[in-house]
């Protein structure tokens, strides 16, 4: 066996643990928080990380995070199984979550209308980040969060944007750019079969960022074609620049799904006329494209990637789920806003 058909046959092997249609179909008709926590222990493989709660006294929050540290196992799982070379691409998933970390973080320091509220961290982001975890905890200015990031990727980028007095906004579009423009170069310094199976996975979710943002700037924001551009992520996968262009300069978000028509992507606001959401849509096709990553290239970087990704949405369905208990939403209204098959 190959280093990578094992962990192709380890990653398949946890697949096989992943949540059912029939575990979605009992966990819904739960009627308490409590009694879902006890599914989770006693009769699915999540059972490991909820061994020590009691389930009788169980909070959501304790749930959702014993949810993301089962995550975090199985992320490290297939990251001490892999070359130096495939922990690469690997660490881009890990980046991702300090990315969100400084937005939120950083978010907090912009609303001085209410006190601010540390982002949690959990054992395993604070000892791999290098970000310095206190110093953002207790940071009252951009200076300090400037310190913060000493020794790490976002130290100059942090920098630059203080010297401009950026606003919020702009700081964590920036932060977006920043993420995927280098995920991307180093993603075309693969070959073969890996580099074509994570340009598809993670360029199509490029595509839809921006496809979103254009339409949310047409329809909410009320942007300037000008300002529209410069938020793009400047990754092109299946979007052309005469496709971009054409979208950029529709009027409307109405006029955006009609020219969507026509392409790919045009599920993406399915349905959204009777209560869908674009994030939702969203989520179902990155989906799709994991699940198709995942039986095709499973023997791939891309094929562990895309396993991370499918377990991370299952355990966002799994909080939904939760959610819609908690606000006693009837069981099949909750089923329409969850993917189960």
């Amino acid at each position: 066996m190959s280093n990578y058909s094992a962990v192709s046959a380890k990653t398949k092997a946890m697949f096989g643990k992943c949540f059912k249609k029939s575990d979605f179909e009992t966990l819904v008709t739960k009627s308490s928080v409590n009694d879902v926590c006890a599914y989770l222990k006693n009769e699915t493989f999540y059972r490991d990380i909820f061994a020590d709660v009691d389930e009788n006294s169980v909070h959501r929050g304790l749930i959702e995070e014993q949810l993301w540290i089962k995550l975090d196992n199985e992320y490290n799982k297939i990251y001490n199984f892999v070359d130096n070379e495939k922990k690469v691409i690997l660490d881009f998933l890990f980046i991702r979550k300090e990315v969100d970390y400084l937005k939120h973080s950083i978010r907090n320091l912009f609303n001085r209308e209410k006190a601010p509220v540390p982002e949690p961290v959990s054992d395993f982001f604070e000892k791999r980040t290098k970000i310095n975890i206190q110093k953002c905890v207790k940071a009252k200015s951009m200076d300090d969060f400037i310190k913060a990031c000493e020794n790490t990727v976002y130290y100059e980028y942090m920098k630059r944007v203080k010297a401009v007095n950026s606003d919020y906004f702009s700081i964590a579009m920036g932060l977006d750019l920043l993420y995927y423009e280098n995920y991307w170069k180093r993603i075309k310094q693969l070959s073969g079969r890996e580099r074509r199976a994570m340009e598809k996975f993670v360029g199509s979710q490029i595509d839809m960022m921006n496809i979103i943002w254009i339409y949310r700037s047409k329809e909410y924001f009320k942007f300037s074609n000008e300002q529209i551009y410069t938020c793009l992520i400047p990754v092109r996968y299946r979007l052309s620049e005469e496709l971009i262009k054409k979208l950029v300069n529709t009027k409307t978000g109405e006029g955006i799904i009609s020219i969507l028509d026509k392409t790919v992507y045009k599920s993406l606001f399915k349905r959204i006329s009777e209560g869908f959401y674009v994030d939702e849509n969203y989520r179902r096709i990155m989906y799709k494209i994991a699940r198709s990553t995942f039986t095709t290239a499973s023997d791939t970087i891309a094929g562990s990637c895309a396993y991370l990704d499918m377990k991370e949405f299952e355990i966002l369905n799994i909080i939904r789920v939760i959610e819609g208990i908690r606000y006693g939403i009837n069981p099949e209204a909750i089923k329409k806003h969850i993917r189960i098959s």
